[in-house]
């Protein structure tokens, strides 16, 4: 693609206490093989130093930063979509990065394919010392995936994504617990999205990501599944949800979400729909002695 007829694209980096890892977030977009970039940073308050390390940056490098008190993450995401002014748009998290080539291969791929609304690829999960610990690929299609998203068949992790800013400026984030899934999934419920084979982002994992958000995270998605209970698949989506729930309990080790899986399984049992895949899980359950 000829650098002057590329569109321009967004990246937007809302910072918080990364100051071990911003850099690395910030140089991984500014060393893309893809020129044509506006870069918005916005420190969320940090207390770190991450504030002198993403300004000294700014000043080497001219993209945007604003830093402001701590208002927390949906207050400053809603604020750097004001910023926007570019054809496509790209979120990073301050502790993670993007592959060099991640903005130039969706770019094309969106070029391709005016009638996308999204592009995303796969992810490379990394520690934090940035060693690779493992891949997510997804193996998804491209085009009118809606069931499939609604029914879990597949995720879109925002860290790989790529969507056009016209799209994404009709979200506001604050809505949902997880205002991501519902995001996807209301943009593929109209739009076809596409998505990449190759792994083009580094997520990073902490020590401090735990599941102690689990039952709000369980009852926030079924809030948004809700939302698109009109739909023919809103009752297959259902199950998979119980089902999936039902097998992440069932895989702790904790007591109480041992019972929770009990819970949930008794449920699935009384209501006729216990699939192979919670057998599975209710033979975890049995080994680990609930």
């Amino acid at each position: 693609m000829r650098m002057d007829m590329a569109p321009l694209v967004s990246v937007l980096i809302p910072s918080f206490n990364h100051c071990r890892y911003v850099a690395r977030s910030i140089e991984s977009v500014l060393n893309q093989t893809y020129q044509n970039i506006e870069l918005i940073v916005i420190d969320d308050g940090s207390s770190d130093g991450s504030v002198q390390v993403i300004r000294n940056l700014a000043a080497r490098h001219g993209f945007r930063f604003e830093a402001q008190e701590n208002q927390g993450v949906v207050a400053t995401l809603n604020r750097a979509k004001q910023m926007v002014s570019g054809k496509y748009v790209a979120l990073s998290a301050s502790d993670d990065y993007f592959h060099p080539a991640k903005i130039e291969t969706l770019v094309d791929f969106m070029e391709r394919h005016p009638d996308y609304a999204l592009v995303h690829s796969n992810l490379i999960q990394i520690d934090a010392e940035s060693r690779e610990v493992g891949r997510i690929r997804e193996r998804c299609p491209s085009g009118r995936v809606f069931h499939e998203l609604l029914c879990g068949k597949f995720h879109v992790n925002g860290l790989s994504a790529l969507v056009r800013a016209d799209i994404y400026a009709r979200f506001r984030y604050g809505a949902y617990y997880i205002d991501d899934l519902y995001m996807w999934l209301s943009i593929a419920e109209h739009h076809p999205i596409g998505f990449v084979d190759e792994f083009l982002a580094y997520y990073r994992r902490h020590d401090n990501h735990l599941t102690g958000n689990s039952e709000k995270m369980e009852m926030a998605e079924r809030q948004i599944l809700e939302c698109f209970a009109h739909s023919e698949h809103f009752e297959e989506a259902v199950l998979r949800w119980r089902e999936k729930w039902f097998n992440h309990y069932a895989s702790s080790r904790r007591l109480d979400d041992r019972r929770r899986a009990l819970e949930r399984g008794r449920s699935l049992l009384r209501d006729r729909c216990f699939s192979p895949r919670c057998l599975k899980g209710w033979a975890r359950m049995v080994i680990n002695r609930v």
